[in-house]
Protein backbone atom coordinates (compact mmCIF):
# COMPACT_ATOMS: atom_id res chain seq x y z
CA UNK A 1 0.00 0.00 0.00
CA UNK A 2 1.06 3.45 -0.82
CA UNK A 3 1.14 6.82 1.23
CA UNK A 4 -2.56 7.49 -0.22
CA UNK A 5 -4.18 4.08 0.91
CA UNK A 6 -4.64 2.59 -2.84
CA UNK A 7 -3.40 -0.95 -3.04
CA UNK A 8 -0.10 -1.50 -5.24
CA UNK A 9 0.18 -4.50 -7.54
CA UNK A 10 3.58 -5.74 -7.30
CA UNK A 11 3.32 -9.06 -9.55
CA UNK A 12 4.93 -8.92 -12.93
CA UNK A 13 1.99 -10.77 -14.61
CA UNK A 14 -0.50 -8.05 -13.27
CA UNK A 15 0.34 -4.36 -15.19
CA UNK A 16 0.98 -1.35 -13.26
CA UNK A 17 -2.08 0.42 -11.89
CA UNK A 18 -1.91 4.57 -10.38
CA UNK A 19 -4.09 6.59 -9.14
CA UNK A 20 -4.43 9.50 -11.12
CA UNK A 21 -3.38 12.57 -9.53
CA UNK A 22 -4.07 16.18 -10.76
CA UNK A 23 -0.97 16.40 -12.87
CA UNK A 24 -1.47 12.69 -14.44
CA UNK A 25 -4.73 14.19 -15.12
CA UNK A 26 -4.09 16.66 -17.22
CA UNK A 27 -1.15 15.00 -18.92
CA UNK A 28 -3.32 12.08 -20.65
CA UNK A 29 -6.58 14.29 -20.34
CA UNK A 30 -6.55 14.10 -24.70
CA UNK A 31 -6.03 10.49 -24.30
CA UNK A 32 -9.18 10.12 -21.48
CA UNK A 33 -10.99 12.41 -23.21
CA UNK A 34 -10.74 10.76 -26.70
CA UNK A 35 -11.51 6.81 -25.16
CA UNK A 36 -14.84 8.18 -22.79
CA UNK A 37 -16.27 9.18 -26.17
CA UNK A 38 -15.50 6.12 -27.82
CA UNK A 39 -17.20 4.80 -24.70
CA UNK A 40 -20.10 6.93 -24.93
CA UNK A 41 -20.50 5.87 -28.66
CA UNK A 42 -20.47 2.35 -28.24
CA UNK A 43 -22.93 2.32 -25.46
CA UNK A 44 -25.30 4.48 -27.27
CA UNK A 45 -25.16 2.22 -30.40
CA UNK A 46 -25.59 -0.68 -28.52
CA UNK A 47 -28.82 1.06 -26.42
CA UNK A 48 -30.42 2.19 -30.06
CA UNK A 49 -30.60 -1.58 -31.37
CA UNK A 50 -31.79 -2.61 -27.79
CA UNK A 51 -34.46 -0.45 -28.73
CA UNK A 52 -33.69 2.84 -26.39
CA UNK A 53 -34.68 6.17 -28.75
CA UNK A 54 -32.90 8.41 -25.76
CA UNK A 55 -29.62 7.94 -24.50
CA UNK A 56 -29.28 6.14 -20.94
CA UNK A 57 -25.61 7.32 -20.98
CA UNK A 58 -25.90 11.24 -19.38
CA UNK A 59 -22.17 11.81 -18.81
CA UNK A 60 -20.16 13.93 -20.69
CA UNK A 61 -16.20 13.60 -20.61
CA UNK A 62 -15.87 17.25 -18.97
CA UNK A 63 -17.79 15.80 -16.34
CA UNK A 64 -16.24 13.04 -15.93
CA UNK A 65 -12.85 14.93 -15.38
CA UNK A 66 -15.09 17.41 -12.84
CA UNK A 67 -15.85 14.23 -10.87
CA UNK A 68 -12.41 12.88 -10.75
CA UNK A 69 -10.99 16.49 -10.14
CA UNK A 70 -13.58 16.66 -6.51
CA UNK A 71 -12.69 13.30 -5.99
CA UNK A 72 -8.76 14.20 -5.37
CA UNK A 73 -9.94 17.34 -2.93
CA UNK A 74 -12.05 14.57 -1.00
CA UNK A 75 -15.65 16.07 -1.99
CA UNK A 76 -16.51 13.04 -3.37
CA UNK A 77 -15.75 9.58 -3.88
CA UNK A 78 -14.69 9.16 -7.48
CA UNK A 79 -10.71 7.90 -8.41
CA UNK A 80 -9.28 7.61 -11.78
CA UNK A 81 -6.71 4.54 -11.51
CA UNK A 82 -4.89 4.70 -15.36
CA UNK A 83 -3.20 1.45 -16.25
CA UNK A 84 0.47 1.49 -17.12
CA UNK A 85 3.20 0.12 -18.86
CA UNK A 86 5.88 2.76 -18.33
CA UNK A 87 4.49 5.91 -19.63
CA UNK A 88 1.64 4.49 -22.16
CA UNK A 89 -1.50 4.24 -21.03
CA UNK A 90 -2.90 0.35 -21.55
CA UNK A 91 -6.38 1.15 -19.77
CA UNK A 92 -8.22 3.46 -16.96
CA UNK A 93 -11.03 2.80 -14.87
CA UNK A 94 -12.90 5.02 -12.69
CA UNK A 95 -14.21 3.91 -9.57
CA UNK A 96 -16.62 5.12 -6.67
CA UNK A 97 -17.79 4.42 -3.20
CA UNK A 98 -21.56 5.96 -3.37
CA UNK A 99 -23.22 5.73 0.30
CA UNK A 100 -26.19 3.45 0.09
CA UNK A 101 -29.28 5.15 -0.08
CA UNK A 102 -30.51 3.89 3.11
CA UNK A 103 -28.10 2.99 5.60
CA UNK A 104 -26.01 5.78 3.98
CA UNK A 105 -22.36 3.68 3.96
CA UNK A 106 -20.89 2.75 1.48
CA UNK A 107 -21.79 -0.90 0.70
CA UNK A 108 -20.69 -1.14 -3.23
CA UNK A 109 -17.35 -0.32 -4.82
CA UNK A 110 -19.04 0.58 -8.14
CA UNK A 111 -16.31 0.75 -11.50
CA UNK A 112 -18.20 3.31 -12.71
CA UNK A 113 -16.56 3.24 -16.20
CA UNK A 114 -13.69 1.24 -17.56
CA UNK A 115 -11.74 1.08 -21.14
CA UNK A 116 -9.09 -0.96 -22.47
CA UNK A 117 -6.47 -0.81 -25.21
CA UNK A 118 -5.36 -4.57 -24.90
CA UNK A 119 -7.52 -8.04 -24.29
CA UNK A 120 -8.15 -9.31 -21.15
CA UNK A 121 -6.63 -5.93 -19.22
CA UNK A 122 -9.56 -5.88 -16.77
CA UNK A 123 -9.67 -9.76 -15.56
CA UNK A 124 -5.89 -8.73 -15.02
CA UNK A 125 -6.52 -5.75 -12.57
CA UNK A 126 -9.50 -8.15 -10.83
CA UNK A 127 -7.06 -8.78 -8.10
CA UNK A 128 -6.51 -4.69 -7.88
CA UNK A 129 -10.37 -4.02 -7.75
CA UNK A 130 -10.77 -6.82 -4.74
CA UNK A 131 -7.81 -5.57 -2.72
CA UNK A 132 -9.70 -1.83 -2.93
CA UNK A 133 -12.86 -3.23 -2.47
CA UNK A 134 -11.46 -4.51 1.04
CA UNK A 135 -9.67 -1.65 1.35
CA UNK A 136 -12.72 0.66 0.96
CA UNK A 137 -14.45 -1.66 3.30
CA UNK A 138 -17.59 -2.45 0.53
CA UNK A 139 -18.96 -5.51 0.16
CA UNK A 140 -19.18 -6.35 -3.73
CA UNK A 141 -17.67 -4.60 -7.10
CA UNK A 142 -20.66 -3.95 -9.14
CA UNK A 143 -20.55 -2.39 -12.66
CA UNK A 144 -23.69 -1.22 -14.85
CA UNK A 145 -23.46 -0.76 -18.45
CA UNK A 146 -26.01 -0.72 -21.04
CA UNK A 147 -23.61 -2.90 -23.81
CA UNK A 148 -24.62 -6.32 -23.91
CA UNK A 149 -20.97 -7.80 -24.70
CA UNK A 150 -20.83 -7.78 -20.80
CA UNK A 151 -23.17 -10.60 -20.56
CA UNK A 152 -20.87 -12.62 -22.67
CA UNK A 153 -17.57 -12.73 -19.74
CA UNK A 154 -16.92 -15.39 -18.91
CA UNK A 155 -15.03 -14.39 -15.63
CA UNK A 156 -14.85 -16.42 -12.41
CA UNK A 157 -16.46 -14.40 -9.73
CA UNK A 158 -18.80 -12.17 -12.22
CA UNK A 159 -22.69 -12.79 -12.94
CA UNK A 160 -26.08 -10.99 -13.67
CA UNK A 161 -27.29 -9.60 -10.68
CA UNK A 162 -30.58 -8.06 -11.51
CA UNK A 163 -31.96 -6.10 -15.27
CA UNK A 164 -32.81 -2.79 -15.17
CA UNK A 165 -35.84 -2.08 -17.68
CA UNK A 166 -36.64 1.41 -18.44
CA UNK A 167 -39.63 3.59 -19.91
CA UNK A 168 -38.91 6.23 -21.74
CA UNK A 169 -41.76 9.11 -21.09
CA UNK A 170 -42.35 12.12 -23.20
Amino acid sequence: MNNGGTPTTTPASVPQIVRCDGAMLARYWPFLEEKLLIIKHKTDVAQRKAGLTQSQVTWTPQQIRFAVLKGLIGQNTVELYLVMEGAEVLGFFVTSCPPDEFLQVPLVLHLWIAWSGKPRLLEQCEPFLKELKRQRHCMVIQHTSGRQGWLRRNTPGWKLSQLIYRCEVD
